[in-house]
């Protein structure tokens, strides 16, 4: 015994119709999103060698230097496989300002160590504290 099934009508094959060329256009809009990510973080990932971000907290040594001072020695003396991303501006006490560098650097043994180093000699950095480091 052969079951027989309705042919579908005008409306039904116009719906599906509509139902696959809506889910054609998320599939698109999703490889969208996902091109221009890999192309906003393409920076990042650079070479097949992993990455870190640390966030390091720099204090200045008095109130008198210039935050815009101590960022433009930072950039100039970061090594050059190392990529500043984020400056952020932390007030702390009396017109002090704490500043917090988010770096973006390659995860090899010693490379924090330099970078350390590096901030160290900048003019007017007083102190600096490592808060975070994760890989991207």
């Amino acid at each position: 015994m052969r079951l027989a099934f309705p042919q579908p009508t005008k409306h039904c094959s116009r719906l599906a119709k509509t139902l696959n060329k809506a889910s054609e256009q998320k599939r698109r809009s999703a490889g969208d999103v996902q091109r221009s990510c890999s192309k906003r973080f393409q920076w990042i990932r650079g070479d097949s060698m992993a990455r870190v971000v640390a966030s390091i907290k720099i204090y200045p040594q008095d109130v008198v230097i210039g935050v815009d001072k101590i960022k433009e020695g930072i950039t100039k003396a970061l090594p050059s496989d190392v990529q500043v991303h984020q400056f952020v501006e932390e007030p702390i006490a009396y017109g002090l300002v704490a500043l917090i560098a988010h770096l973006v650097l390659p995860e090899s043994e010693g490379q924090l160590e330099k970078v350390e180093n590096a901030l160290k000699t900048v003019e007017g950095v007083g102190q600096i504290e490592v808060q975070m480091v994760r890989r991207v």
